[in-house]
């Protein structure tokens, strides 16, 4: 009010707007008139003032609603890149799996290729000194025996290599990572390599390890024994030395030789199956599957493999394995004096349960010449509460597969266990982790067929201890 009466006295023009309690809104307009005086006007304005309020109001919500929806389509599309990102990594693991398993079937294909003849060859030989034994007399036939018996163990060693591979590809194999020390498998390989280098005027030097890792001992000295083979089968002069180098996290075991050394344009092919060198000697078994038996067992654990190798000065081969701090091992007590006759196999009453008449035959005979009883059945059908009654039985050995619509051995062993206290073996070519976790919550010992006599004697023979050390 005040600036319009001071508009007025300067004779100036004003607009002003008035807001009245019952929500009008007036519109004052006032103009200098050219003889003097001052004219004003009243308009009122309510309704163009709420009109726009409402256009405001609706602006603000559009406004908002906008910022709303661009806050969507924003997610929305962080969604869809989220979504193509994880399609992406499905079809790159897709196209991975299916690149693997070509190069499995493709694996399969040249092992059935490289193996028909190498197979064959050991196979062909028994069966001819079998042919000829029985037309041999005692002493031809013994060494007809003893061929045999090789010829079976290098078709053995053609296969042992493949059957580790499938069982790692198939992700069956249990590795079981724990501290130890480095020279509790590096010191029993050394002297086992040490025997083989003298054996071909080879040097050999280890350099022990005070280290402590953190690996699976069994599969890091299948490793390390690839990499000492290696260099035992390729170095025809010079030497073969065993150590470690020392690193921050790590343990880099090495093997180093004095052979030929590895050409640069095939260091990174060596790890493939089927590959083998060009110096091995004439007869040398094996289809070329150390090297990727080792890599994919590192691999397995995690751990890193290196190579290093100059032509016509030697080759080295490392892995590199996580160290850990030094534990105190437990101390072993005093000797125990074994009693002379504890590990004989005398007088032993074993049952043998196999539906496999060749083996159960073969067993029976084995055993027998071990001094043992056997009794043999053929399925758990033949066995009867009063043959188990009747008989006390020391130990039963059980093989795993009993045929169609039988029980597997692991139920029969159950039954044998709780129900009749018979100490138990499982024989098995079954390689599934399931039925070795099985056997092992059960207490009982398994062995993978074909059977080792020498394995099968030291299980016997631990159980027969065993059950004497219990009846002392």
């Amino acid at each position: 009010m005040r600036k319009r009466v001071e508009h007025m006295r300067k004779g100036r023009p004003h607009t002003f707007e008035r807001h009245r309690e019952n929500g009008t809104v007036l519109q004052m307009h006032g103009s200098p008139l050219p003889g003097g005086g001052f004219v004003t006007t009243f308009n009122d304005i309510t309704e163009f003032k709420r009109t726009e309020a409402a256009l405001k109001q609706v602006n603000e919500e559009l406004e908002a609603r906008v910022s709303e929806r661009t806050a969507a389509l924003s997610h929305a599309n962080e969604d869809l890149r989220e979504e193509n990102r994880q399609r992406a990594i499905a079809q790159q693991q897709a196209l991975h799996a299916r690149r693997e398993a070509e190069r499995a079937n493709l694996s399969k294909t040249r092992f059935l290729a490289a193996a028909s003849h190498d197979l064959l060859q050991p196979l062909n030989a028994a069966r001819l000194f079998a042919a000829s034994a029985p037309e041999d007399g005692v002493g031809a036939m013994r060494r007809s025996l003893g061929n045999i018996q090789s010829s079976l163990e290098a078709a053995q060693s053609l296969l042992n290599p493949l059957l580790d591979i499938s069982k790692i590809d198939a992700g069956s194999w249990d590795a079981r990572p724990e501290p130890f020390p480095a020279d509790k498998i590096l010191a029993p390989l050394a002297a086992e390599f040490r025997v083989l280098a003298r054996e071909r005027n080879l040097g050999f030097e280890y350099v022990p390890s005070s280290c402590w890792i953190h690996s699976d001992p069994a599969l890091l000295r299948r490793i390390v024994q690839n990499f000492l083979s290696n260099a035992i089968r390729y170095t025809r002069t010079g030497r073969i030395v065993l150590g470690c180098r020392r690193h921050a996290q790590a343990l880099q075991i090495q093997v180093l030789d004095t052979g030929p050394g590895i050409p640069a344009n095939q260091i990174d092919h060596i790890f493939e199956e089927f590959q083998r060198g060009s110096n091995t000697e004439t007869g040398d078994r094996g289809l070329g599957l150390g090297l990727s038996l080792a890599d994919r067992m590192a691999r397995l654990l995690g751990h890193t493999i290196h190579v290093r190798s100059t032509l016509d000065y030697g080759t080295v081969f490392g892995v590199d394995v996580a160290r850990t701090e030094a534990r105190s091992e437990p101390q072993a007590g005093p000797p125990v004096p074994r009693r002379r006759n504890d590990t004989a196999l005398d007088a032993l009453q074993i049952l043998c349960i196999d539906d496999n008449p060749a083996s159960v035959t073969a067993l029976d005979g084995l055993l027998t010449r071990w001094g043992v009883t056997v009794t043999t059945h053929d399925s758990p059908a033949t066995l009867t509460r009063d043959i188990l009654a009747s008989t006390t039985f020391d130990i039963a050995v059980v093989d795993y597969d009993l045929g169609n619509e039988q029980p597997s051995g692991l139920a029969v062993i159950e039954n044998l266990l709780h129900n009749h206290g018979i100490a138990c073996v499982l024989m098995t070519a079954d390689r599934d982790p399931a039925v070795r976790q099985h056997a092992r919550s059960l207490g009982v010992a398994m062995l993978y067929k074909p059977l080792a006599p020498a394995k099968l004697r030291a299980v016997l023979a631990h159980i027969r201890t065993r059950q004497q050390a219990t009846n002392s």
